[in-house]
């Protein structure tokens, strides 16, 4: 959210946001957060944010975010189609 924060801070209407989705460790839990449940969160917060963000506004301009699913080149074929399967399985406009 501070991130969203700041580029809006700076005056930026279109943000792209690049990240490579990965599996994440949950303190206090057994469990790990998968990597589904990471870019689910990312959504998530980006819509809060914006919902946040027009009522604070008061039909101002607010920031168009987004979230760019990168491929880590260092992983395997296996974990490249993973992440494009994350895409269609999820289906948001979120995501370019």
């Amino acid at each position: 959210v501070e991130c969203l924060d700041d580029f809006a801070r700076d005056n930026v209407v279109y943000l792209e946001l690049r990240t490579t989705p990965r599996v994440l460790k949950v303190s206090g839990s057994d469990d790990d957060a998968t990597k589904l449940d990471y870019v689910r969160c990312l959504l998530c917060t980006i819509l809060k944010w914006r919902d946040r963000q027009r009522t604070n506004k008061c039909g101002g301009v607010v920031m168009d975010a987004r979230v760019l699913l990168s491929i880590d080149r260092r992983g395997s074929l296996e974990d490249a189609v993973n992440t494009v399967n994350l895409v269609r399985k999820i289906n948001s406009p979120l995501i370019v």
